[in-house]
């Protein structure tokens, strides 16, 4: 139902061209600086703890790692059970002969064996080291293969 005065319902509450001035802001100016001062604060801490990046010098260092192999032995020299599962699970031994894989994983067995059964028993390195000497020549003697093969 239109009312008789239609004119005033199409008016606006207040005047159209009346603008409020805040004089007063409040925290929020202070508080939106705070942060943004704390931030440069922590990007300048950032940039300071990451120092200078790594020359050449500690690039070779990272590359002087033992090898699986060197690992593996040093692991079967110590007689350290976790330290030999540990290396054997690190050290790539896919280009083996699987005879000769199977020989190694056989003496980490009797090691484990060895070492955690109920039954004492001692169990000696030397059969492990010289599997280990053999997989070191042959991976000497191996000529690297590519895995890829031609082609065109």
């Amino acid at each position: 139902m239109a009312s008789g005065n239609d004119e005033t319902a199409l008016q606006p509450y207040g005047p159209l061209n009346e603008t409020t001035i805040f004089t007063k802001a409040g925290f929020w100016p202070w508080l939106s600086g705070l942060f943004a001062f704390l931030w440069i604060i922590t990007l300048v801490l950032l940039l300071r703890k990451k120092g200078p990046l790594p020359s050449s010098v500690d690039r070779q260092e990272s590359n002087t790692t033992p090898s699986g192999l060197e690992a593996m032995r040093t692991a079967v020299i110590s007689n350290d059970a976790v330290k030999v599962a540990t290396a054997l699970r690190l050290w790539d031994r896919s280009l083996l002969p699987e005879a000769l894989n199977k020989e190694i994983e056989q003496e980490v067995t009797a090691l484990m064996a060895s070492r955690y059964s109920s039954s004492i028993g001692e169990w000696q390195n030397h059969q492990l080291l010289l599997l280990l000497k053999r997989a070191g020549q042959h991976s000497k003697l191996t000529p690297k293969q590519e895995v890829l093969s031609d082609l065109y």
